[in-house]
């Protein structure tokens, strides 16, 4: 009589016509899974840089809209003669809240010393500037890209009054700076 020995080890039970992944169908798999990575790192580093330009974005909105504000309050109370001190003004304060990535007033910024993907205010030039963190897809992008924003006044000539300087009817904040960005 024969007796089987027991090993303690589960039985493998093979089937007929059943057979494990040949070697061209494992690199396919391989293949195919390195593909679909690659393309998907290149889309997430796409995204990636459209998020940081939509935020860059929104937040020169939440700036013009603070200074359309300020202009505001100071036409309802009468107070027009101190526009032109926004000119001077960080367009920062405009904001009710201040960015998370903002460094402060800077006197001598050197390009070198600014950490990408932060706001900061040149008070040297009197500008506003974004340093963005990635740039793949700035047209003409120089090494480190910076965009650059300043109040500008809005004039309008006077009727009637020939040799008369124009007067102060706004201020808007533009940029200075940078380049197209997708």
């Amino acid at each position: 009589m024969n007796k089987a020995k027991d090993t303690g080890k589960p039985a493998v039970i093979i089937y007929p016509g059943q057979r494990g992944f040949s070697m061209f169908e494992l690199v396919f798999v391989i293949t195919l899974f390195i593909v679909l990575g690659g393309i998907f790192t290149y889309r997430f580093r796409y995204l990636q840089e459209y998020a940081e330009k939509t935020v860059m974005q929104m937040t020169v909105m939440n700036m013009r809209t603070g200074l359309r504000y300020k202009m505001a309050e100071l036409m309802m109370e009468n107070r027009m003669p101190e526009l032109p001190a926004l000119l001077k003004e960080n367009p920062i304060n405009w904001l009710e809240k201040m960015p998370v990535n903002y460094l402060g007033e800077i006197a001598d910024a050197e390009s070198r010393e600014i950490s990408p993907g932060n706001w900061y205010f040149d008070k040297k030039r009197g500008e506003l500037v974004y340093r963005p963190r990635n740039h793949a897809y700035i047209e003409d992008s120089k090494a480190q890209p910076e965009f650059r924003y300043a109040a500008r006044g809005r004039f309008a000539k006077r009727s009637g009054n020939r040799g008369q300087p124009p007067v102060m009817a706004g201020i808007a904040l533009d940029e200075v700076a940078g380049g197209k960005w997708f």
